[in-house]
């Protein structure tokens, strides 16, 4: 009788030992798929081509709309996330603070997109529920909207949220992150500042060509 209980206890040691080795593993490699997947997704084919035409609606903060035209010549970070997403709230406090950090600097536009679901036709609830989040999490900059998700089809392989994009002068992607790792932020800023200063050297020696 013994036996056979001793027998019950390490089959059911075994399946507890294996529960938790496949949980472990799933876990490692659910992590691995946060860590890494935007840095992945950087060198993403979309990478070196130009976004069709695209423009976004106000929403928050501002009265005017954005657009490929009003971005030509400038370097944009495109973001597009939901208060809904919670990699996106993650991410989003980086977002405002490279606003700030770009805002009073000419040929720079930093572009955040709020995003529903539905195709954001209703664009009156989706403003409120951006301000609503936008209040609550004290993070402030201007939102836009993308009304129909015109401009998420214009991204190349766009496959989830957050989703962020910077385009050169020219509109072609340079970078491009899918989801949120801690970092990202960094990468997004140097890329930013090394094309400034590319476009910069750029200008200065066609002014300076005879």
């Amino acid at each position: 009788m013994s036996g056979s209980v001793a027998v019950r206890k390490t089959r059911a040691g075994g399946i507890d030992d294996l529960f938790w080795q496949v949980l472990t593993f799933g876990l490692l490699m659910f992590g691995l798929v946060i860590w890494y997947g935007p840095s992945i997704f950087k060198s993403s084919a979309a990478i070196g081509h130009k976004m069709e035409p695209w423009q976004v609606q106000p929403l928050t903060g501002t009265t005017y709309g954005f657009s490929s035209e009003e971005a030509a010549g400038q370097v944009v970070l495109l973001n597009f996330w939901g208060t809904w997403c919670g990699p996106c709230r993650m991410e989003l406090p980086h977002i405002a603070a490279l606003y700030r950090r770009f805002s009073k600097i000419p040929n720079v536009a930093i572009i955040a997109v709020s995003c529903g679901g539905g195709g954001d036709r209703d664009l009156e609830a989706l403003r409120k529920n951006t301000q609503d989040y936008l209040k609550q999490s004290g993070n402030r900059l201007p939102t836009y909207a993308d009304r129909g998700g015109a401009a998420r089809k214009c991204v190349p392989g766009m496959r989830g949220y957050p989703c962020t994009v910077v385009l050169d002068g020219d509109g072609v992607i340079r970078g491009m992150w899918s989801g949120y790792r801690p970092g990202c932020e960094t990468e997004m800023e140097k890329l930013i500042t090394d094309l400034l200063c590319s476009g910069a050297k750029n200008h200065w020696q066609l002014a300076a060509a005879p």
